[in-house]
């Protein structure tokens, strides 16, 4: 998939950073740190209604179904506020708690089925915020799963009554509105140089299609996963900053749309400090499982990123303000071919392991895929019309590697 830039939204009313965005169909709807929500359309980026004010020092927005959105606070109020978008009036609910983080997305997760939100909590370990758009109840659940002294730090919708949280110690756990654990994948801490990192997961995307769940750290270090069997697909590197704070922007991904997620990196330290990027990556079929990579610099701050399926666009939100800017982006599929690999000693077919590391551009290279293939012919997806790769084949005890190069 390959960004193409489109166009800036300003909205020049707004003099504080944007928050956090969700889209309701062809429609976008965008809460910034100063309270106030805007609902734009899509088409034709014109706004439907006029700004309302909804919070206090709102963290994060989301839907509860098609007809409202909810709006949590990181700070000033433990209120949700409901947002009914057909005419932008607001209803505050008590009862439930602060967000965990300010202008990082992920923070709220709306089952639009169920009409029900679970979103990451701030003042109370092992607990998640809810808000039950049935029967319009905020309070807060205590979440099998979640650790002792430990918090949720990145929160998805999965399905029907399930969502997907990250936490500040590495875990990835699916829960139900009542806090019940139906699956834990704890991300690995080896290799390690002596210490073993402690991973604050700070973005989470699930392809349905593929049960395939991609995972990235405040550090920068990421995962792909087949969700299901709990075995890792695929790793990727996003950033070189030690971001050990659960309240810093670090790292964030967005919802999967047909097999894609895109990812925002920030705050980077060393000579990259101030330096942040939109970075697209595909989660896809395959053994091992291919991950691509576009970059695309920026010179501010991204708070959150997101698709929108029904125009084919890509939103993000940026750090300026007055105005403050929505930009956006079209994407298209990137073009695919399936090469043939092997590993042979003395031309005897053997299983072993293949890594492939993409040309990117100068000074930057991509381990695009990394895994397991059995004796014999196999065929992997890789973009050879647009890239030079290197390959690793690795097999035997003790290990012997062979190296040779294709592509464009």
């Amino acid at each position: 998939m390959n960004l193409q830039y489109l166009t800036d939204y300003q909205i020049s009313s707004s003099s504080s950073p944007l928050c956090d965005a969700v889209v309701n169909g062809s429609n976008l709807c965008v809460v910034d740190k100063g309270a106030k929500v805007y609902y734009i359309n899509l088409s034709t980026l014109a706004s439907l209604w006029s700004p309302v004010t909804a919070g206090s020092v709102p963290a994060g927005i989301t839907l509860v179904n098609s007809a409202s959105a909810l709006v949590g606070n990181f700070s000033g109020t433990t209120n949700v506020n409901l947002v009914e978008l057909s005419g932008g009036y607001v209803v505050n609910y008590s009862g439930s708690d602060y967000v965990i983080n300010s202008q990082k997305g992920q923070q709220m997760a709306g089952d639009t089925a169920n009409n029900r939100v679970l979103f990451c909590s701030k003042t109370t370990a092992t607990k998640l915020g809810r808000f039950d758009g049935n029967t319009f109840v905020a309070s807060t659940i205590t979440v099998t799963g979640i650790n002792t002294g430990k918090f949720g730090t990145a929160i998805i919708i999965k399905g029907s009554d399930r969502w997907l949280v990250g936490t500040n110690d590495g875990i990835i756990l699916e829960t139900d509105h009542s806090g019940n654990n139906y699956n834990t994948i704890t991300l690995p801490t080896t290799p390690n140089t002596g210490t073993a990192p402690t991973h604050i997961v700070s973005g989470l995307s699930y392809d349905v299609t593929h049960d395939k769940l991609a995972v990235v750290t405040a550090s920068g270090l990421g995962w792909v996963y087949n969700y299901s069997a709990g075995t890792i697909a695929g790793r990727f590197m996003v950033g070189d900053g030690a971001v050990t704070s659960t309240t810093a922007i670090g790292t964030t991904l967005c919802d999967s749309a047909s097999g894609y997620f895109t990812h925002a990196q920030n705050l980077l330290k060393g000579a990259n400090t101030g330096f942040n990027n939109i970075t697209l990556r595909t989660m896809a079929c395959g053994t091992p499982t291919p991950i691509d990579c576009q970059e695309i610099e920026f010179g501010q701050a991204i708070t959150a990123t997101g698709f929108c399926t029904a125009q084919n666009l890509v939103w993000v939100l940026t750090g300026m303000v007055s105005p403050a800017v929505i930009r956006f982006y079209s994407y298209q599929p990137i073009v695919r071919s399936s090469v043939l690999t092997r590993i042979q000693t003395s031309g005897v077919d053997k299983a072993g392991r293949i890594i492939r590391i993409k040309y990117d551009k100068p000074g930057v290279s991509i381990i695009e895929s990394d895994g397991n293939i059995a004796a014999g012919a196999a065929y992997l997806d890789t973009q050879i019309q647009q890239n030079q790769y290197i390959e690793i084949a690795l097999s035997g005890s003790p290990e012997t590697a062979d190296i040779r190069g294709f592509g464009t």
